[in-house]
This record gives structure tokens, sequence and C-alpha cells, in this order.
């Protein structure tokens, strides 16, 4: 049987008191370990616990990613405000809030003007 203590075999021997041939040590008390022995000893208590492990590096930051697709194109506004030089019988024009008309001729009106925002004759 090989030595399971991992150190050398000196030739130590204990000889049985039963007069059988002498044996190395550690094949004695493995004998005395497996025979029963004496009582077991009471439990130790628990150690302290350990300190906190170092908190570890911080990761390089990642690539920044592809740019996405271009949304589709928004829809065409109407067009500009036109300011008519003719309203006619039963027709409304209406100068919407938060608009200024502006005008130069004078304006024909048989109809309705109706103005929220501002009608301004320029010169």
């Amino acid at each position: 049987m090989a030595n399971p203590t991992g150190l050398p075999n000196i030739g130590q021997a204990i000889s049985e008191d039963d007069g059988r041939a002498t044996r190395p040590w550690y094949l004695w008390f493995q004998q005395i370990g497996n025979s029963g022995g004496g009582p077991t000893g009471p439990t130790g208590a628990t150690g302290p616990s350990g300190a906190p492990g170092a908190t570890g590096a911080t990761g390089a930051t990642g690539p920044v990613g592809a740019t996405g697709p271009t949304g589709p194109t928004g829809a065409t506004g109407p067009a500009g405000l036109g300011v008519p030089y003719f309203i006619a019988n039963g027709d409304t024009f209406t100068v919407p809030l938060y608009i200024q008309a502006l005008f130069s001729m004078t304006i024909d009106n048989e109809g309705t003007i109706n103005v929220l925002g501002f009608l301004i004759q320029v010169d």
C-alpha cells in the first residue's frame, strides 16, 4: 500500500502487542483511527468570517452602435397664405389666428373677410 500522507517512508515502525510484524507508523495510526478508538471530542466553534474581497475592475465601454435608418419625409405644408384682391358674393376670406396677411392692392370685397390674425396694408 502506498503512503497516503505524502511523506517519505523513512522506515519508522511500531510493534503491535500481539507480536505481529512491524508496519510503517502511518498504517498503525490508520488502524487505530478505524477501530473505534476513543470518544469523539466536541465540535469546535465556528471561526470568524473572512474580510470581504476586493471589488473587481470595471470593464471597458463597448463600441458605439451604428446610426439608425433615416425616417420618411414629412408631409408638405400648405402653400403660403395669399390675399385675394377680389372676394365674390357668398365667399369668405379668413386670416387665421397668429397669422399676418399683407396686401398692397385694394381688396374688392363683395363677400366676407374674417380676420382672426392681422390684415396689414403695405404701401
